[in-house]
């Protein structure tokens, strides 16, 4: 059961976007939250809901769902790109939260809280990607199949994107 789940939890294609270089492709996996929907999870979704309505919510970044289906599919240029475009945003000295953004998460019924891994207080691009990895992980634990399964959840559209959220003070 277990490899099912692997397997088909990042069973999406890649996604590339015609680069400026004279055709060649790159792609973006971190976008603003903003411009995520459809690509970032139920949480991501949620946020989106609140900063719509003005609610205040924390600095937030989607790692979308096509970078753990590139990575999963065995694809090492993921972490390269992750690092390139995280660079540009994550600031010295600040400490984000790294959380999991399923599609299954936060659904009427059934919320998967506390099942995938989140990561507080993380510091530092590589301690970020660590983080990020982290996430993906979580999704193919025995603890979220056993979940899934005493709730009668269908995982084979499992997708997952990481926030990267910064730490607010208390």
């Amino acid at each position: 059961r277990l490899g099912y789940i692997l397997s088909t939890l990042f069973a999406t294609s890649k996604r590339w976007t015609a680069g400026s270089e004279g055709g060649t492709m790159s792609r973006h996996y971190v976008r603003d939250l903003s411009s995520a929907a459809g690509r970032g999870g139920n949480k991501a979704e949620g946020l989106r809901f609140l900063a719509r309505r003005r609610f205040k919510i924390p600095t937030t970044w989607v790692c979308t769902w096509d970078a753990a289906a590139d990575f999963a599919a065995g694809d090492q240029t993921v972490l390269d790109v992750l690092r390139r475009e995280l660079a540009e945003r994550v600031r010295p000295g600040q400490r984000y939260a790294v959380r999991s953004s399923a599609s299954v998460e936060d659904q009427p019924g059934v919320s998967f809280a506390g099942q995938f891994r989140s990561v507080l207080d993380v510091e530092g691009l590589d301690a970020i990607l660590s983080a990020i990895q982290e996430v993906w992980a979580s999704a193919s634990s025995a603890g979220i199949a056993a979940y899934a399964e005493r709730q009668k959840i269908e995982m084979s559209g499992l997708r997952m994107a990481v926030l990267i959220q910064e730490m607010v003070p208390p």
